[in-house]
């Protein structure tokens, strides 16, 4: 079980009301193994700022970053993010993150897990891309911008991105697949899908290719409440 605690001094208990509910709702929706080398603790850093493994949570604005990098600029894609030991051969991104790692975060940050059936406001988010250019200059953009039909050549529709969940692990065994972090085409075992209803769909998806930086480029992914979200 993942617990808290502060790098330089004691933890006020107050600040970390949302903390304490996020950690009693992983505890009924995900079991984390030794095997998966999942970072032992959430660390507080700063007024609603923490850090777990290599992700960064704004407790405040529901937000959460981390590192990772371009890996594929054509072809088929399924995937948007995965860890680097899982299915890059169609991923437009690769990190160190793991699936896992990314719904503790999400957890902690009050989105809920829900269905593409349902799709419930609060499992609803965001995710942007930033990077910089080779000349120094920042960039952004919303990941589905990176993402287009084949078949009828229309980008992703916009923002469609649902906290589906890592599935839940049997007592004292590994969470099923915890590599999977975003995917395109359905994966139940990926943390978060697209609602896209063309998704369904694995051989439509290609790589913006004009749109995207190099293979290897430096990226930082960023997921929070979508721009009219007010929860």
């Amino acid at each position: 079980m993942a617990c808290v605690r502060r790098a330089s001094c004691r933890t006020s208990p107050v600040r970390l009301s949302f903390i304490t509910f996020a950690l009693a709702l992983i505890g009924s929706s995900l079991a984390i193994a030794q095997e998966t080398a999942v970072p032992a603790a959430v660390t507080r850093v700063g007024d609603h700022q923490y850090t777990y493994g290599l992700l960064k949570i704004d407790g405040k604005k529901r937000e959460i970053t981390f590192p990772a990098e371009i890996n594929q600029i054509e072809g088929n894609v399924e995937y948007a993010i995965v860890h680097q030991d899982g299915k890059t051969h169609e991923s437009l991104i690769a990190t160190k993150v793991r699936s896992t790692e990314l719904q503790v975060a999400l957890l902690l940050c009050r989105y809920a897990t829900t269905s593409k059936e349902t799709a419930e406001a609060k499992g609803k988010l965001g995710i942007w891309i930033h990077w910089t250019d080779a000349d120094g200059s920042k960039q952004a953009t919303p990941l589905h911008n990176w993402v287009y039909n084949g078949l009828k050549g229309e980008p992703l529709q916009q923002h469609l991105w649902l906290f589906t969940g890592v599935p839940t692990a049997k007592p004292g065994e590994p969470p099923v697949d915890d590599q999977s972090l975003v995917a395109i085409f359905n994966d139940p075992y990926a943390a978060i899908n697209c609602h896209d209803p063309k998704s369904a769909n694995d051989d439509l998806w290609y790589p913006t290719e004009q749109a995207l930086p190099a293979i290897k480029t430096e990226v930082m992914v960023r997921i929070a409440p979508l721009p009219n979200d007010n929860t």
